[in-house]
Order: C-alpha cells, then structure tokens, then sequence
C-alpha cells in the first residue's frame, strides 16, 4: 500500500530521482557521438533503438548539362519528342514549347534510348548529330553531391565591368563597378520511400542586352534576367528537361563594289545591305541518382564537384550582341 495519492507521489519521486541517478548522456558535437549512462538492461534497450534510428543520410548526385541549340534544331527535336503514353500517365517532353518535364533519357552522358510510339529513340545520336551540324553546342557538364533535402547550386558567371563618375567640385571620383551574366542552377533534392526523387529546380540566365550611356559619359551595361522554376519526380537516373532562356543575335551585313559603294548619292546603287536574325536557345538537363549506401570519400567529391575542364563559354552567352571572333 503506497498511502493513497501520497503515497503515489512519493514513489513517483522516487523513480524520478533514480532516472536522474542512473540515466545520463550528452552529445559532444564536435565529434558527432552520443554517450550514454544506464543500467544494463536499459543500456541495451537504448542501444538497439539508436541502431534502428540512426541511418545514414541518402546522398544524391545531380549532374547538368547545358546545351545550347538554334532554334531550328530545338523544333526539330521538340516536335519528334512531343508524345502521350498510353493510361493516365502523360509524359510532354517537347523541348521548345514546355518549360519543364520529365522524361527517359540518358544517364549523365545522354546514352539511353527513349519510347517514341512504341519505338525506340536515339535521343543522344540526335544530339550529337545536331553539333556535328553545328545546330548545337555542349556549353558544359557540371556534376556535385549533396545530403537528401540539401540544396545544391553550380553558377557559370561572367563579370561586366562598368564605370560610375561621381563629381564633388572639381574633382572627379571614379568607381568600378560589376554586374553578373551568365547562368545559375539550383535543385532541392528530396528522395521519396519509392528511391524517387523530387526536385526543386531553378534555372537563372541573365544575360547581356545592351547599355545605356550616363550623363558623364560612361556605358552601363543592360543585364535581363530569365527565369525558369519546375518541382518534378523523377526515378533514380532519369534526366529531366528544362528550356525556354533564349538569345537573339541580330548581324547587319553590308556588301558592296570596292570605291563605288562610297560614292555619294550614286553609292547604293552598287552595295547591298542585309539584316539576320538567329535565335538559340539554352537547355538544361538535369539527372539525379541516388547514392544508396556509399561512402563518398573526400578524393569522390572532388571529382563529382568538379566543373568538366573542357567547358567553354563564348563571350555571346553573356550577351545578345556577338562580336566577328565569337562568330567565327
């Protein structure tokens, strides 16, 4: 007999005071380890608990490829890739009209064969094809590892200097100032029990439209933002497909008889003049694989961090106006 209500809180304090005396422990987070003090059969209990909690966190990889391709390939390629799967599964996976989708293709190098009406496409001949025809060009090939639901981001950026004047007086300051251009990537990966990932994917190109000339004299240059956003599922290996960030480069040309094209009044009569326009347009394919169970050492992670050293970016990703070297 306890005594009732007090005699229930005296064994309660009791118990208390003996959890305090054998139950302990403290996490020293410089070395990501728990101790633990407990009475033998507690001890085991406690152990075999943290055993079933503590699972390594899933490592993903996420590789990109940045293609940029005029707009007669991207249609092309677009309007052959433009398929409905039988069911109420829908997959749109064209490239000129659609933002964001999912679809079959390659692992990391773009080699795996994709179902168009029940047969089977070369997305990476097509691809390759396309840049042997010069339709196409492989900008870069960034590769990096991040923890389950850790962001992961790879900028390709150019500084564009510019002068600001500032006039006290007599004197004259000047500032040199920057503005970015260029491309950055971000994707939230979140592996689902299905070893499905979902991602949260960003797309950013500012590029290079112009400059506008200040009342000092000085050239600022015009830097327009493009965006694209998607959250996707995709399965392990699976690459999905992000357009829409365009370029337009406008070329005058002027073609005449040596001497008579400069004569005045009389000089058009012997010249022509002409005016392009070409569109590219930048795509992004983006391939997540989950890394099951790997220890990824220190010498993996620089490699999977790395930035392909053969990666060029012309001068006119940065911009919309291309110079004669960046044409030829």
């Amino acid at each position: 007999d306890t005594g009732g209500k007090d005699g229930d809180k005296q064994v309660k304090t009791k118990l208390q005071g003996l959890e305090e005396t054998v139950l302990g422990g403290f996490s020293p987070t410089y070395k990501n380890s728990l101790v633990l003090t407990a009475p033998p059969i507690i001890m085991d209990e406690m152990v075999k608990m943290i055993k079933e909690l503590d699972i390594p966190q899933q490592q993903v990889q996420i590789e990109a490829r940045l293609v940029e391709m005029n707009e007669n390939a991207s249609r092309e390629l677009g309007s052959t890739l433009k398929l409905t799967k039988k069911g109420a599964t829908t997959a749109d996976v064209s490239l000129l009209n659609s933002q964001t989708g999912t679809s079959g293709l390659a692992t990391g190098a773009i080699t795996k064969n994709i179902t168009v009406f029940g047969q089977a496409y070369d997305l990476a001949g097509t691809l390759q094809a396309y840049e042997e025809r010069n339709m196409l060009t492989t900008l870069a090939n960034p590769r990096v590892v991040t923890l389950n639901k850790q962001a992961a981001a790879v900028s390709f950026v150019k500084q564009i200097p510019y002068i600001t004047s500032t006039t006290s007086g007599d004197t004259v300051s000047e500032v040199v100032n920057f503005k970015d251009a260029g491309v950055d990537i971000g994707v939230l990966p979140t592996v689902t029990n299905t070893k499905n990932v979902h991602m949260a994917i960003g797309v950013t190109q500012s590029i290079k439209t112009g400059v506008v000339e200040t009342s000092e004299g000085n050239e600022v240059p015009v830097v327009d933002k493009r965006q694209v956003q998607g959250q996707v599922i995709a399965n392990s290996g699976d690459t999905i497909v992000m357009g829409g960030l365009r370029a337009m480069d406008l070329t005058d040309t002027t073609a005449g008889v040596p001497w008579l094209h400069q004569v005045p009044v009389l000089g058009w009569l012997f010249k022509s003049k002409t005016n392009a326009v070409s569109k590219t347009e930048l795509f992004v394919f983006v391939t997540p694989r989950v890394l099951d169970d790997v220890i990824v050492t220190p010498e993996q992670k620089a490699h999977y961090d790395k930035i392909d050293t053969k990666w060029h970016m012309p001068d006119y990703f940065y911009d919309d106006v291309k110079t004669d070297a960046d044409k030829n």
